[in-house]
């Protein structure tokens, strides 16, 4: 068991952190977007102004509040203005299709949805159409949905204008109007072990589940990332991860306001623009998984860029890129970490002073107030440094529990309060810093996204061809992995791999969607009759040689 190192911290609200910042460094640049350099003094102003448009709609405090966009100031307004009231932050995943949005609302039973009417040609606007026809013919923020009964208020970000909806300026317009002992009564009853968002992280079930973060619990591990990151008000940092993951909005976003230091981000990722603005904004730090990283040192026009102010950050990925990232990029400050959105999401990290191969091949220690351990599940027993078995963690930052969702949460959590992650790993006898080895729960990592085998089992299932099917996860150059599914048809059936993949379409994710699809006769099978998966596992490792033969 690891506990720790303590860090100075006295709990507290997101209005309480960023207003010390705000204070002491209002003319700093807090967000830089496109041709946009907003300081501290207006981005406390501008969500603020939102959170009292927000609060004039009946936002009570704890309604749950979703947003469905990509990268803008907008969000980050939204993500501040909903904690600034108590109001509970419901992020979408932005590729994330009709039946999942829905999900996702109905779910969270969220009262009000800021959304973008289109992003990256996806019609997120006429997706809520169809979920909820009833917008066309209601006044804004009188919804009245069958299938999303809670739903009230939809907020458009943008300048477009839609039957049923408020713009986002109408409901600055409103915050401008709220009297100010309105405004006062609710910022000061919100407490810092009030809600602050749901992430939606997939699981071995069938669909997402939406794991409740308090304000301080994501508030100190951003501190805490920032500390380890050594992030200082002269750093300007550059996020390529989406606000929609916990990377994005907590040790990303959070992380640098709590030090009024200064975030670049694009509306999406893409390697060309990002080395673009890190090049002339000279960003001293840069956060992402391995594909950000490996998109940008690939590039052809790589060499061509000017990087060399890149020094800090945190990578999720494996020793290979994190040592081209210290290599290759000259990131000499690069840290490697273990998270889960569970944990607020940070659990561990290593250090900027660690010799960089112990930052290449472990993942560091716990945060202090938190410790870890690492448990044998088969015989109920912990296990000792060097002995692999699940990563468990206990502290302030473990979730209050998964929403409305009381087994899986009594699953996760133990009576000792031990939240099992599901993930593999051992500590390191020498140091005591913790190696993540795998998973023991059966999901993919594609891209850096989670994909529960489970979920897309459960849809191709639904194919009418289909008997039985299970779906495994092979390595992929780009994405780290994606997804092979292996197909028993029912009896005098017929179909192709194109047909089965064309079946997803639309209907969920691409980053769900298998990439090749192998039909059998039959599955390998225990004398208990349950699927030998590391079997498929074994016959897709032939399959790929013999493709790529």
């Amino acid at each position: 068991m690891e506990e720790g190192a303590l860090v100075t911290w006295k709990k507290k609200t997101l209005a309480q952190a960023l207003e010390e910042i705000v204070k002491r460094y209002p003319q700093n640049t807090a967000l830089i977007f496109k041709d946009k350099y907003i300081n501290y003094a207006h981005l406390w102003a501008e969500a603020k102004t939102l959170a009292k448009g927000l609060l004039s709609l009946g936002i009570n405090k704890g309604d749950k509040v979703s947003i469905c966009a990509g990268n803008c100031p907008e969000w980050i307004y939204t993500q501040i203005a909903t904690a600034l009231i108590g109001a509970v932050l419901v992020p979408v995943n932005t590729r994330f299709r009709t039946s999942e949005l829905e999900y996702i609302l109905r779910q969270s039973d969220s009262t009000t949805l800021l959304l973008s009417d289109r992003f990256l040609n996806i019609d997120f606007l006429g997706m809520l159409k169809e979920i909820c026809p009833e917008l066309l013919s209601a006044a804004p923020g009188k919804l009245i949905s069958a299938r999303l009964p809670l739903l009230k208020n939809v907020i458009l970000l943008g300048e477009m204008k839609s039957a049923g909806a408020f713009t986002y300026k109408e409901i600055i317009q409103l915050g401008e109007n709220l009297p100010d002992d309105q405004w006062n009564l609710r910022l000061n009853s919100v407490s810092p072990d009030d809600l602050i968002m749901f992430q939606y992280t997939s699981g071995t079930t069938a669909f997402p589940k939406g794991v409740m973060l308090t304000q301080d619990g994501v508030i100190h591990d951003a501190f805490c990332m920032a500390q380890r990151q050594t992030l200082t008000a002269a750093d300007r940092l550059f996020c390529p991860l989406p606000f929609f993951h916990v990377g994005g909005a907590v040790i990303s976003t959070l992380s640098v306001l709590l030090t009024g230091a200064a975030m670049a981000f694009l509306e999406t990722y893409d390697p060309l623009a990002s080395m673009q603005v890190i090049s002339r904004e000279r960003c001293t730090a840069m956060n992402g998984i391995e594909t950000h990283f490996l998109m940008i040192y690939q590039h052809a026009e790589f060499p061509h860029y000017d990087l060399s102010s890149l020094k800090k950050g945190w990578a999720i990925g494996p020793a290979e890129v994190i040592r081209n990232i210290y290599e290759k990029m000259g990131m000499t400050k690069i840290l490697n970490v273990y998270g889960i959105s569970e944990a607020s999401p940070n659990v561990t990290t290593t250090f900027v002073d660690d010799p960089i191969d112990l930052r290449i091949n472990f993942h560091g220690l716990p945060h202090g107030g938190t410790e870890i351990k690492i448990y044998d599940p088969q015989n109920k027993q912990d296990l000792p440094p060097g002995q692999e078995g699940e990563i468990c963690v206990r502290g302030w930052n473990v979730m209050k529990g998964y929403y409305k969702k009381a087994e899986e949460t009594n699953k996760a959590i133990d009576s000792f309060g031990w939240l099992h992650t599901g993930d593999l790993g051992l500590i390191d006898p020498r140091t005591n810093y913790l190696k993540f080895t795998g998973r023991l729960k059966d999901m993919l990592r594609v891209g850096g996204e989670n994909v529960s085998a489970m979920e897309v089992e459960s849809f191709l299932l639904s194919h009418p061809k289909i008997k039985q099917v299970q779906v495994i996860g092979v390595p992929d150059a780009r994405l780290t992995e994606v997804g092979m599914a292996f197909v028993e048809l029912k009896p005098g059936e017929t179909a192709t791999e194109e047909e089965i993949i064309a079946y997803c379409r639309g209907k969920m994710a691409n980053f769900k969607i298998p990439r090749y699809v192998i039909f059998v006769e039959e599955f390998p099978m225990t004398g208990s009759g349950k699927i030998q998966k590391y079997k498929l596992k074994e016959k897709a490792t032939e399959l790929l040689a013999k493709r790529n033969a």
